[in-house]
């Protein structure tokens, strides 16, 4: 092959190497030779060609060697022809770049670039493609003088403006991008690219209305245009118009088969969906054309994530920010992985790293937030969510930041809780209403603070004008009216969150089993229900995102739903705002009104609830005159204390749930330490890391004197059991009183001691132990508390006559006939009252 040093023969060489006819150090030492005629950087090409090009590539560059050799032989060509040709040279050698760049040939591609840059400078794509490659490799600077100099030579090129955007949005200067370019669009009004960088930008800023807007202008202007329907796609599923968004993405595809960004898209939609199969099928056409697609990556990683591959879930994720570091949901949605796995640690470290990448990034600002309040750092939590809403304003995170963080006051003093909630009822009260509809919120579902909703476990007050407060904020419903038939038999669906299956099976479905006159529907974790209830039983799965959740239940055709906990996790609180059924109701899964409109009542039980209860809930509140539940006899094999490994001396055992504990309660066991010398404390641990820590270092002092241990977490059922039956005393909390902990520790015989509050929530023990009369075991303060716990756990008159009492009686609490009867009673009311039973 001939060097004569021109274009032609640099594409031959190429082309010579990459067709194995020539070695890489005889293309070395000809690059070499031609140093000073190549602009700089195209002679790196060679270090980055020992693997082979990418086979489009490897057609690019052919075309381009041969249509280059013809054009130098034909000299009969007109200036303006020539011209012509050599941009076309300049554009086929671009999209080589490009498929280079797709297949993190970084260098190489930057080289092609300016190779092109040479051949025609005229090409704004070449000037795009380089920039793009120079932010891939890190070197934002110079991408960024690079783009003043594109800009100088096109002024009004939609995508360098949109790029200019972009990096204005990473340094926080987003009102600035948005007049350019609402400037761009008066100046061209015809152009739907100019309309379709308008709504790209909106999107960024959180501008849904605007969005569509934009979009839908760019669309009468180019009704065809691939990009344009697929963006559209993008602002239909975030406002929830699944059915619009699928008819874009299929649009766009027919124009375009190959657009990845729409695939990847699809993909996602299906992911909301819970349809995991089209998905991974989406994504799998996605990563076929564009192995090196970044955003496709991230949702693989998020496919993972929803079928429990953590692991795999981690290295998409990584995958993702090794191709594309300056891609937010790459560090964002491992970020939120990692706190449903109770990461917070782990959240926090990555998290920032990302905000070296994005500093100004809001999306990634309002998640450390979030990690730092989980690590009780409420300071450094509301300066990191005021900067994140300063970058991107929008009234969900206006809410959060007026309300602050929840999980910073756990075990706070009780005033500094108290004041924390009076600021809460104040803000609520004070603050203009500007309803967060369904788009605002899904935007933040993933990353909201569980806390906030539940607010069970700070203070002992009663919380139904707060928590009716806080639902007003929200405007989720839509005018859907369920018309289900009228059946000889009511269908009951009841909604168990993923991870709280334990409690439900323990209380909840042991009663709703018993009731002949209903058909069950259980909906939640099909493998993790399956196990434990009648083969009759109907199970649905229940899909971890609100839209596909609210599909879901609508189509299961339901007289009643009973959400057996509402507020313990963002799913389950957020559905209750939709009409799902025509009766929606809720109990003691979590025993808490609501304060959600779309809640018609709430059954808790007389033995239970103050003479003022009603007055504590937004529900109607409906009496069952005994224990709503029908427990069975807890099954075990007994073990004794040195076979457990539990201390010798009298044992005094808390095994609820950590987040139960509070300061007076931790002053109670010091007490109960004091005055009991031989005491011995067994508290149970928690998987939340940012529980434990708090809790660990509040009891750090009564741990170092060897006399209170923690329990790990998670504790085996069996184990559970085996160290609850061995205790003397078994010890209610009481901001959030126990209430499986409490019928199982009195089944099996271990006398309780409970200090009652106010509301249900805090008397949840007293209802068990006035089924039993043995009322007297409830207590009105902290020093009769510890007095009484003392009595019950030493040997002597009161121990033995209280064990005689409770073994007498204790089965009053197993399999009460009467419970599903009275239960099924309520139910038949609720049903009558809007006439779906005779």
């Amino acid at each position: 092959m001939q060097c004569m040093g021109t274009d032609a023969d640099l594409i031959s060489q190429l082309l010579a190497f990459a067709q194995g006819q020539i070695t890489q150090k005889r293309l070395a030492n000809w690059c070499r030779e031609q140093r000073a005629v190549w602009p700089p950087g195209v002679v790196s090409l060679v270090h980055f060609l020992v693997d082979p090009v990418p086979n489009r590539a490897l057609e690019l560059l052919s075309a381009a060697g041969a249509l280059r050799e013809w054009l130098a032989q034909a000299q009969h060509l007109h200036p303006a022809q020539r011209m012509l040709l050599q941009r076309g040279i300049g554009g086929l050698c671009l999209e080589a770049a490009a498929l280079l760049m797709h297949a993190q040939r970084y260098a190489a591609a930057d080289a092609l670039s300016l190779l092109v840059l040479d051949l025609a400078p005229e090409l704004s794509e070449a000037w795009l493609l380089l920039i793009q490659l120079m932010l891939l490799q890190g070197r934002g600077q110079q991408a960024q003088d690079t783009l003043l100099d594109a800009l100088e030579l096109f002024p009004t090129d939609i995508k360098l403006l949109s790029l200019q955007a972009q990096l204005w949005l990473q340094h926080g200067q987003g009102q600035q991008a948005l007049a350019r370019f609402e400037q761009l669009v008066r100046q061209r009004p015809t152009q739907p690219e100019a309309w379709l960088g308008l709504g790209n930008l909106r999107h960024s800023l959180g501008d849904l209305s605007g969005v569509k807007a934009a979009y839908s202008q760019a669309l009468i202007l180019a009704p065809n245009h691939p990009g344009i329907l697929n963006n559209y796609g993008q602002i239909q599923h975030r406002l929830l118009d699944h059915d619009a968004a699928l008819r874009a993405y299929q649009m766009a595809l027919s124009q375009a088969p190959g657009l990845v960004e729409a695939w990847n898209n699809l993909a996602a939609l299906y992911l909301d969906q819970a349809d995991l199969v089209q998905a991974r099928a989406a994504l799998s056409r996605a990563l076929s054309l564009q192995p090196g697609y970044a955003p496709a990556w991230v949702n693989a990683g998020v496919l993972e994530g929803l079928g429990g591959n953590l692991d795999a879930a981690r290295q998409h994720f990584a995958r993702a920010r090794e191709l594309a570091p300056q891609l937010p949901e790459a560090w964002r949605e491992e970020a939120a992985l990692l706190l449903e796995h109770h990461s917070p640690q782990a959240a926090g470290r990555l998290l920032q790293a990302g905000l070296v990448h994005l500093p100004a990034n809001p999306e990634l600002c309002w998640l450390s937030a979030r990690v730092l309040a989980l690590q009780h750092q409420e300071q450094a939590a509301e300066q990191m969510g005021e900067q994140a809403l300063k970058l991107a304003p929008n009234p969900f995170r206006v809410l959060q930041l007026t309300l602050g963080w929840a999980e910073a006051h756990f075990l706070d003093p009780p005033l500094t809780q108290s004041s924390w909630l009076t600021h809460v009822s104040e803000a609520l009260r004070d603050q203009p209403l500007h309803p967060i509809g369904p788009a605002e919120l899904l935007q933040e579902l993933r990353y909201l603070p569980e806390l906030l909703w539940n607010l069970t476990y700070i203070s002992d007050r009663p919380f139904k004008d707060l928590r009716m407060a806080l639902a007003a904020r929200f405007a989720l419903d839509d005018a859907f009216v369920p018309n289900p038939p009228r059946r000889k038999r009511l269908r009951l669906g009841v909604q168990v969150s993923p991870g709280h299956e334990g409690i439900f099976m323990g209380l909840g479905y042991p009663l709703l089993a018993q009731m002949m006159d209903v058909e069950l529907v259980l909906i939640g974790s099909v493998e993790r229900l399956r196990p434990h209830v009648n083969s009759d039983c109907l199970l649905l799965s229940m899909p971890p995102q609100l839209p596909a959740a609210v599909r879901k239940l609508r189509s299961a055709d339901l007289d009643l739903l009973y959400f057996w906990e509402v507020g313990s996790n963002s799913l389950n609180y957020f559905l209750a705002f939709f009409r799902l059924a025509p009766v929606q109701f809720t109990s003691w899964g979590t025993p808490l009104t609501s304060g959600i409109p779309n809640l018609d009542y709430f059954v808790s039980s007389a033995l239970t609830e103050p003479a003022s209860a009603q007055d504590h809930y937004s529900e109607r509140l409906l009496l069952t005159p005994g224990l709503p539940h029908f427990c069975p006899q807890p099954v075990y094999n007994p073990a004794n204390r040195q076979d457990l490994g539990l201390p010798v001396g009298p044992l005094y055992v808390c095994l609820q749930n950590p987040l139960k504990l509070s300061l007076p309660f931790i002053a109670a066991l010091a007490k109960l330490l004091q005055q009991d010398p031989d005491a011995q404390i067994l508290l149970l641990g928690s998987s939340q890391p940012w529980v434990q820590a708090k809790a660990q270092a509040a009891l750090a002092p009564f741990v170092a004197s060897g006399r209170l241990q923690w329990l790990p977490a998670p504790l085996s059922r069996e184990r559970y059991l085996a160290i609850l039956a061995q205790a003397d005393v078994a010890l209610d909390t009481q901001e959030c009183s126990g209430g499986l902990t409490s019928d199982e520790a009195l089944m099996l015989g271990v006398p309780l001691v409970s200090l009652p509050g106010a509301s249900a929530r805090n008397r949840l023990a007293l209802g068990r132990l006035r089924a039993l009369d043995l009322d007297d075991w409830a207590v009105s303060d902290w020093d009769a508390y510890v007095k009484q716990a003392m009595a019950l756990a030493h040997p002597g008159p009161q121990r033995e006559a209280a064990l005689g009492l409770l073994h007498a009686r204790k089965d009053r609490l197993v399999q009460n006939p009467e419970s599903p009867r009275q239960f099924a009673a309520l139910l038949q009311q609720m049903a009558q009252e809007i006439g779906l039973w005779d």
